[in-house]
């Protein structure tokens, strides 16, 4: 195994703009709207809280992948920045989106 990590700087950027864009993707997920109206189309029946409340989970999930996106974003722009400032020699830390990823509480 090697002692040094190689860095493509194409792969970073690509990687980074793929984050970017699916973050854009993720913040137009609005469960709760959609959903909010099973309660009007069916009055009499149980699933329009069910659906209100599937719908409130949904958007909370479409949060927390947009902010893991945010952060994993920011990390590859972080390991770009270093590895540029650093004569192309970096130590990459994703600590914060693996954090952020697995739901753990800072």
């Amino acid at each position: 195994m090697a002692d040094t990590l190689v860095i493509d700087l194409d792969s970073l950027f690509c990687a980074k703009d793929n984050a970017d864009k699916a973050r854009g993707q993720v913040d137009q997920i609005k469960g709760s709207v959609p959903l909010a109206t099973v309660a009007t189309a069916m009055p009499s029946g149980s699933a329009g809280g069910a659906a209100a409340s599937a719908g409130s989970h949904v958007d909370g999930l479409a949060k927390r992948i947009a902010d893991s996106l945010d952060t994993f974003s920011t990390a590859l722009q972080d390991a770009t920045n270093q590895y540029n400032s650093t004569d192309q020699h970096t130590a990459v830390d994703f600590s914060q989106f693996s954090t952020k990823i697995s739901g753990r509480v800072e």
